[in-house]
């Protein structure tokens, strides 16, 4: 699918692109910059959902990419489109609900995406559902981060070693 001197293609998912796939979106881009190997990436995020296409991220989300030193993310919320499913090598999603409806898309489309649980790559195995916490406070924010940005290091490790065999 990705060679040496192509673009790895991922997009994060989650219901309405303002919260946790955007979040996965900075952190993952910045993990790369930091190891050198951004060039080597195209990296999106978008939504299950259409009700919030436009919108900004969330400030809770803005607050903590902010605290870790990821400043200026801008990002407005779009909904995933069939053309994703022939762009993307990774496709993201949070939950099991937005993993039934993102392997059907592929499999109707006949897509060669791998569509993966971004929790899969948590080293906690006890927390692979990295839950909506638009209903929560700044700490269910913080605990998303948590999930995201230890999946994301798992996940660049892992395909960075791949790739150096």
């Amino acid at each position: 699918m990705e060679t040496s001197n192509q673009k790895i293609n991922v997009l994060f998912v989650c219901f309405g692109n303002t919260c946790r796939s955007p979040m996965a979106e900075a952190i993952l881009k910045d993990f790369a910059e930091k190891r050198n190997v951004g060039e080597k990436f195209h990296i999106d995020s978008a939504a299950i959902s259409n009700w919030q296409v436009g919108c900004d991220i969330n400030q809770y989300v803005d607050e903590i990419l902010n605290q870790i030193g990821i400043k200026n993310f801008t990002h407005k919320a779009r909904q995933i489109s069939y053309k994703d499913f022939t762009k993307f090598d990774y496709i993201f999603g949070m939950d099991y609900f937005h993993i039934g409806e993102l392997s059907e898309a592929a499999e109707t489309l006949k897509s060669s995406s791998k569509v993966v649980l971004l929790g899969n790559y948590n080293p906690n195995q006890n927390e692979k559902v990295i839950h909506d916490p638009i209903c929560g406070d700044k700490e269910v924010f913080e605990k998303c981060y948590e999930q995201i940005s230890a999946s994301c290091e798992v996940f660049l490790n892992e395909l960075l070693n791949s790739q150096s065999q």
